[in-house]
């Protein structure tokens, strides 16, 4: 998966890296960590092709649905939203549409 940054809805840049995770959280198909400078998006590289663009769409819903300034929102539902919208969001990154 050939990967691009881009900018976020706040301006910030998101970086992403394909990373091996290790065998311990082979069942996490990513991950995205929130800075003041940007976001910073691994995606486990052990993972099947279709894993790792489901993943990245599930991560770039967290950032464009803003779930890192929602913090008092409890974490299954900010999991569930970034689900239902990770396929949606996946296809726009790959139109060049975000």
């Amino acid at each position: 998966m050939k990967l691009r940054e881009i900018t976020a809805p706040d301006g910030k840049r998101i970086t992403f890296r394909l990373l091996p995770f290790p065998p311990e959280a082979q069942g996490i198909g990513g991950g995205t960590v929130a800075t003041a400078a940007g976001y910073l998006i691994a995606i486990n590289s052990n993972r099947p092709r279709r894993d790792q663009r489901r993943a990245l769409g599930h991560e770039l819903a967290h950032i464009w649905k803003r779930h890192f300034d929602r913090p008092e929102e409890p974490i299954e539902q900010i999991e569930r939203e970034a689900n239902r919208n990770a396929a949606r969001y996946y296809r726009r990154y790959v139109l060049r549409q975000i």
